[in-house]
């Protein structure tokens, strides 16, 4: 009946379009499961500092137990509406609409225990390559890098509450605001920024070929809640979170402001963490030619509007927490994109004019 199921729904998506709601189709949830398998083809995430794992490795079979449609994980795909995309850069990570469902996934040889996780997949067959997968799992994995420096600051901030200057407004406030929302718990510990650290699989056995073909490639992210908020998304539709936007802004800020990770999505635990799920990174440009003969002729080039700029700074982080204030008082962040050498490092003697 899952396949079925499957057709009837693909088929009325075909003819509706992606604005059909189909969701008495999908509350039938694929319960009866036909055989669904993975193959682990790519997990280059292993530091649990900043994210959370699956513990699969490359090779590991999976099978897909159950799996369904949970209408509360649609802001996943908010970044791909056709009144959003132009925002962004025209490139798979945020033109390319995905399909997403939960998924209890076990080893297929038994060996491990069910796991919930997130299964995504471009909606489009022609988009379900591995080179696709490899983009979505190198973003996570890059704001996963961001985010064990960002925690090892907070915790590094927290260590310090006890020595911080009295001179120093920016560290008390911080810390005080920190201990007013209970960052620093009784036992010691104190929120962090983790991302479900996904891993590409290939679809090696399908009873839903119509959904889930036969060499399709798909991520696996180990996220078992029913709900994804929006935090750092378009300074519109998100939710203000100190948490969230202190992360934010310490990624731009550490980048040089050459890096912004965007569509900031997911869950807050009870303890004030935040588990993040497919985050996207915004890069700015390499210089080309063109911009490199500028700068030894003193002419400043326009920088993308798609890229890292200050107006998409201000858009998503339109004020500063206690915590930005530690690291980046005099909120420059954004002031950093472009006003070092071209090459981004200072030193390669090739400025724009002032």
């Amino acid at each position: 009946m899952g396949a079925q199921v499957g057709r009837v729904h693909d088929a009325l998506r075909e003819c509706g379009g992606e604005n059909l709601h189909t969701s008495v189709l999908t509350s039938l949830d694929f319960n009866e499961v036909q055989e669904f398998v993975l193959r682990v083809v790519d997990a280059p995430i292993d530091d649990s500092r900043g994210a959370c794992l699956t513990g699969y490795n490359v090779g590991d079979e999976l099978k897909v137990v159950q799996f369904s449609t949970v209408n509360e994980l649609n802001p996943l795909g908010w970044r791909h509406q056709e009144k959003t995309r132009p925002q962004w850069p025209h490139t798979y990570r945020f033109q390319v609409p995905k399909r997403s469902w939960q998924a209890m996934v076990v080893p297929d040889n038994s060996a491990g225990s069910q796991q919930v996780c997130l299964l995504q997949m471009a909606a489009s067959p022609d988009e379900r390559t591995r080179e696709n997968a490899q983009f979505d799992v190198e973003d996570s994995k890059v704001a996963a890098v961001y985010a064990q420096r960002f925690n090892l600051h907070q915790q590094n901030t927290v260590a310090g509450m006890g020595m911080a200057d009295p001179k120093d407004s920016a560290a008390v406030a911080a810390t005080s605001t920190m201990d007013d929302e209970t960052a620093l718990i009784e036992n010691g510990t104190f929120p962090t920024i983790k991302v479900a650290a996904p891993v590409a699989c290939e679809v090696i056995a399908s009873g839903y070929p119509s959904m889930v073909p036969v060499g399709a490639i798909c991520t696996l992210a180990p996220y078992a809640e029913k709900r994804v908020q929006e935090y750092v998304f378009d300074g519109q539709s998100d939710e203000f979170s100190e948490l969230p936007q202190a992360y934010f802004h310490y990624a731009a800020f550490t980048s040089g402001g050459k890096e912004y990770v965007c569509d900031i999505q997911g869950v807050e635990d009870d303890d004030g963490s935040f588990l993040i799920v497919d985050p996207c990174i915004l890069k700015a440009d390499l210089p080309g030619v063109r911009d490199l003969i500028g700068a030894v002729a003193n002419v400043q080039s326009e920088p993308s509007k798609n890229g890292p700029t200050v107006e998409r700074f201000d858009t998503l982080h339109p004020k500063c927490t206690q915590a930005c204030r530690v690291f980046d008082p005099q909120r420059r962040s954004a002031m950093r994109n472009g006003k070092v050498g071209m090459c981004g490092m200072g030193a390669c003697g090739l400025r724009f004019a002032k």
